[in-house]
């Protein structure tokens, strides 16, 4: 019984400070919104709105329940609803963000109240817009009621640069690239910061360009990655780990360029992707083939990583993989030395775990045991592979995807080299499928067919044919971030429109967006158009002599294609034939286009069943927060 009522005791203390905590907050809440209203700049608010001031509140799971808390985490939005002007913050952005801090909730509360000074939020809906000329429009708003927030705060008498600082936790835990943020309908933190904070706008701007690269590596657009992480080192050139995710950026080149024969000479198993660096603390050819330099240049990179900052387990990772894959044949014991000691390090340390991610210990994983079957160490493959067999993880992205497939060609092929019929059994299985998620096209499934044809006749279901493999397996293509425009130019998306400038021209403007800086550019000479405000939202193909995409799958060694402007619809289906597509009005609301979101390409079709527009641009917009 006593037992009982400490227990209650415990939780009553435990509601009645959790219930204390919250009334604090919403003191604070209320305090600086009171303070920043005081503020001349706020005493006129850009719409006639019913009421004035706006009400303010914390959104929370006891008030608005607990879908909506978790839905609105980290966010804060203005609103006028019935024309009575709102504003609202997450108790989750209060907690983990502001902890307490005036300056930083000046900020947050000032940008909100801006919106509705500068007449953002409409007592009636608006009509509908384009998806792009919204992207731009509300880039426009969002930057603009960044600046109006800053003024409140000052003229409050708070303190922006310890709110900037705070701001920065925000990015920590929630921060997108610049290029992401073309499908959101936010900019990016740091682009954001960069304006406000003009002292260190530099950095910030630097970690723009690095956590785009970050993006790129993650869908396999290695040649943008590095064009990112190179621009960062000139800025940074001793940031050990941007130069060592530019030496697996290359490393990934090297091996995208690889021929099936190329990896029957090298004899290894299928390596796992994934090793880079998500996070820096240091600033917190077309034909495929062996391409010597391009390998060489990647270890160079990566040597000179490691000897800047031996502490970098990914470096040491990347070149023992670098080892498996050299031009002369794999080193399995060199590449040994740098992938145990990796492996070591990150399990023996989980901060490094936590750090590097999942994603980044499986591969190093993985790769160590291509790398003991390449030494003729089963017994070391077949401890590392059952380690990660047992621990498998739900297929959820591309890469969860690009690594489950590697375990299982590991698996099967390792069990398809044995003369015991129960494990030909297992691996005929498992290597069906392998088949069955990778790629037709990559040249890891033609090697894995011809183990699986030689093991198929022992299995219970006997053999599936290559043809019926094939016509049941799905393409999982890159998304397309850019243009090649020839001469060693192009275009790519997020990118500055005044440093693209500054290689294409100037252009002739041919139209704007209402209530936005976004100009819409034509290129003569390119055959396309460009729709720009501070960055590059979309680049339109529309014309004949316009370039061509260039589609590539995901994965290693993985096929080509391409569309182009002018073919017929039945040449573009073919190719695209695996994609998901919906009808959207991108530039036009009363012009439908096929939207392909999986790969970032919108297509008009013309009356005569040919593609009259070609548009580049990020996934349709989602909601990324404050």
């Amino acid at each position: 019984m006593r037992t009982r009522h400490k227990s209650i005791l415990v939780i009553l203390l435990f509601v009645t400070s959790a219930f204390a905590q919250q009334s604090a907050d919403e003191d604070l809440v209320n305090s600086v919104f009171r303070q920043l209203l005081a503020a001349p700049a706020a005493a006129h608010p850009g719409q006639k709105y019913t009421s004035w001031p706006p009400n303010v509140g914390i959104i929370s799971a006891q008030r608005d329940g607990e879908r909506a808390a978790e839905q609105m985490r980290l966010n804060a939005f203005a609103a006028a609803p019935d024309c009575h002007p709102i504003v609202r913050i997450s108790q989750g952005l209060v907690s983990d963000v502001v902890r307490g801090d005036h300056d930083v909730l000046a900020l947050i509360l000032g940008h909100e109240l801006g919106h509705l000074l500068l007449g953002h939020p409409l007592c009636t809906p608006a009509k509908d817009t384009p998806s792009v000329m919204e992207m731009a429009v509300t880039r426009e708003h969002e930057y603009a009621a960044d600046a109006k927030g800053y003024e409140l705060a000052l003229a409050a008498g708070y303190s922006v640069r310890r709110g900037l600082k705070g701001l920065q936790r925000l990015d920590e835990v929630s921060h997108y690239s610049s290029f992401e943020a073309l499908g959101a309908d936010h900019p990016s933190w740091t682009d954001r910061i960069a304006r406000l904070d003009r002292e260190q706008a530099p950095l910030w701007r630097t970690m723009s360009a690095f956590y785009d690269g970050v993006s790129f590596l993650a869908t396999e657009n290695y040649e943008l990655a590095a064009n990112c992480f190179r621009s960062v080192l000139r800025e940074f050139p001793q940031a050990a780990d941007v130069r060592g995710n530019l030496g697996y950026t290359l490393l990934m080149q090297y091996i995208d360029q690889l021929r099936d024969d190329d990896l029957r000479a090298l004899g290894i198993g299928q390596i796992a992707t994934g090793s880079f660096y998500a996070e820096s603390l240091h600033l917190k050819s077309k034909l495929r083939g062996v391409d010597t330099a391009l390998w060489t240049e990647a270890v160079q990179t990566l040597k000179a990583a490691e000897q800047a900052d031996p502490t970098l387990a990914l470096v040491k990772a990347n070149l023992g993989l670098a080892y498996l894959v050299q031009p002369t044949g794999p080193d399995p014991k060199q590449a040994l030395t740098y992938l145990v000691r990796a492996g070591s390090m990150l399990s023996g340390d989980k901060d490094l775990q936590n750090a590097y991610g999942e994603t980044a210990v499986r591969a190093v994983a993985n790769n160590t045991a291509v790398a003991y079957l390449a030494a003729g160490n089963r017994r070391g493959a077949d401890g590392v592979l059952q380690f990660l067999w047992d621990k498998q993880r739900r297929i959820t992205d591309e890469q969860s995807l690009l690594q489950t497939a590697a375990l299982y060609f590991n698996v099967g092929t390792m069990l398809a080299s044995s003369d015991e019929p129960d494990q030909r059994r297992v691996a005929a299985d498992v290597l069906l499928k392998y088949l069955r998620v990778e790629s037709a096209d990559s040249i890891w499934w033609k090697l894995a067919y011809e183990k699986y044809d030689g093991v198929c006749s022992g299995a219970s279901n006997g053999c599936v044919t290559e043809p019926q493999l094939k016509a049941s397996n799905r393409t999982f293509v890159r998304e397309v971030a850019a243009v090649d425009l020839g001469g060693g130019k192009s275009l790519r998306l997020g990118e500055s429109f005044r440093d693209a400038k500054t290689r294409i021209g100037q252009g002739q403007p041919v139209g704007s967006v209402s209530g936005a800086s976004t100009l819409r550019t034509h290129y003569p000479q390119y055959a396309l158009d460009v729709v720009a405000s501070d960055v590059i939202i979309a680049i339109i193909l529309n014309a004949k002599g316009a370039p061509e995409l260039h589609l590539r799958e995901m994965g290693t060694g993985s096929g080509k294609a391409s569309i182009r402007y002018g073919m017929t619809t039945d040449e573009l289906e073919t190719v695209l034939a695996d994609q998901p597509y919906r009808y959207e009005g991108l530039l036009d609301a009363w012009v439908p286009y096929r939207f392909y979101p999986g790969i970032g390409i919108a297509v008009r079709v013309g009356p005569q069943k040919t593609v009259d527009e070609l548009v580049l641009v990020r996934s349709s917009m989602h909601s990324t927060g404050e």
